[in-house]
């Protein structure tokens, strides 16, 4: 549940806190990567700017994420990095 402070506004560190607990830190994720996600508002928009490929393998490594599709994902992954 997103807390409200007087006159409707959002404390976004609620918000950031709620979904990097749900997610990120049952994973033991490394403080510097809980750090970065805390700076986006949903996992989606964090997946979306990530810059560190590897990392975004790991969180796939640590859940139940489809094969195929991990696999796909390292591929794209792979494919921004190499010459």
């Amino acid at each position: 549940m997103i807390k409200k402070q007087p006159f409707g506004i959002t404390d976004e560190r609620t918000i950031m806190n709620n979904w990097v607990k749900k997610h990120l830190i049952p994973l033991n994720a490394c403080v510097s990567a809980i750090e970065e996600a805390g700076q986006y508002r949903t996992p989606q928009k964090a997946w979306e700017a990530w810059r560190i490929g590897s990392e975004l393998l790991w969180v796939l490594g640590r859940t139940n994420a489809d094969r195929e599709k991990t696999i796909l994902c390292a591929c794209d992954i792979a494919e921004r990095v190499l010459p």
